[in-house]
């Protein structure tokens, strides 16, 4: 078959599926290249992540397991306690001696009820 005369009724819908078809395949095409970059930005994270955990692992093996002896002696080292094993507080920490407060009633002030329980009188 041989075509010698196209006209407008068969010419327009064949070209409108090409040009809607052109115009979807670059909208996938900049949607891989983001797709492709969030890969590559996760690969790089997923690489650091694998890297850190390897040396904690590493670490782990060389060093032995931690204790509670380890543990103190590192943390006297660091300065976080102090020898007696009594926390170093920072210049103008509000709680002296590590006194714990006792929580209030909103309404009175009162440390025995809060206000859920509190019944008006």
């Amino acid at each position: 078959m041989q075509i010698t005369h196209i006209t407008k009724d068969d010419f327009f819908p064949t070209f409108k599926a090409a040009f809607f078809t052109s115009i979807s395949i670059s909208k996938l095409a900049h949607k891989l290249a983001l797709i492709k970059a969030k890969c590559r930005r996760l690969h790089t994270a997923n690489k650091i992540l694998s890297k850190h955990q390897r040396a904690k692992k590493t670490q782990l093996r060389l060093r032995g397991s931690l204790n509670t002896a380890k543990a103190k002696a590192i943390q006297v080292e660091k300065g976080v306690i102090n020898a007696r094993s009594e926390n170093i507080r920072q210049e103008g920490a509000h709680t002296e001696g590590g006194e714990s407060r006792r929580r209030r009633c909103s309404n009175c002030g009162k440390t025995r009820h809060n206000v859920r329980t509190y019944q008006v009188v």
